[in-house]
């Protein structure tokens, strides 16, 4: 991830995933990331707000929606959820 180019292809990677997540019915709210594990493997990750009408979904609920919609290498291997700010 050290060149421009590279840095660009993860930033283009994680505004799909973002707009890709909006379009999910039960989020609100979502920042895509990545990170580096121990074993120097890079994956992706989401924090994500429901709607306030949303009663539970399961992080696995939101993965296999998006392996509809994204590349399996683009899912989110880790799904934070966000509490809303009041």
């Amino acid at each position: 991830m050290s060149d421009d180019n590279s840095d660009n292809r993860w930033h283009e990677s994680l505004r799909e995933i973002e707009q890709r997540l909006y379009r999910h019915p039960a989020v609100a709210k979502v920042t895509a990331f990545y990170y580096t594990d121990d074993q120097s493997a890079t994956s992706f990750g989401a924090a994500i707000q429901v709607h306030d009408w949303v009663n539970r979904i399961a992080a696995s609920d939101i993965q296999e929606w998006l392996h509809k919609h994204l590349d399996a290498d683009k899912v989110p291997q880790w799904i934070i959820w966000m509490d809303p700010i009041a």
